[in-house]
């Protein structure tokens, strides 16, 4: 839940989505959850990837846009966290995918 002191930025909603997944993922499964900047300065890229020599890799690009539109809404708390619920349920489907495809392979 988005408490009164966590600033709402790309950062911070990126890293909450990360981390709201990664508490259910085991530390020793094959599969890695990390962020960087795009390629074009603004927005992030959230990636995830198995471990794996042969592994499938997913990008899940966060525009800041999304961050103004949550600054814009009534209640900036709410859409902050439902935008970090999006992004974690996101995240939640490439790390399924990730480890169905290593569990097949």
């Amino acid at each position: 839940m988005i408490g009164e002191l966590f600033t709402i930025n790309l950062d911070n909603v990126v890293r909450a989505a990360m981390a709201d997944v990664m508490k259910d993922v085991k530390w020793d499964a094959p599969v890695a959850i990390t962020a960087r900047p795009h390629d074009n300065g603004i927005d992030a890229l959230i990636l995830v990837t198995g471990t794996g020599p042969a592994s499938d890799a997913y990008e899940i690009v966060v525009r800041e846009s999304m961050i103004a539109d949550c600054l814009r809404d009534e209640d900036i708390r709410v859409a902050a966290q439902d935008l970090v619920g999006q992004l974690a349920a996101e995240i939640r489907g490439f790390v399924d995918e990730v480890l169905d495809n290593l569990r097949r392979s």
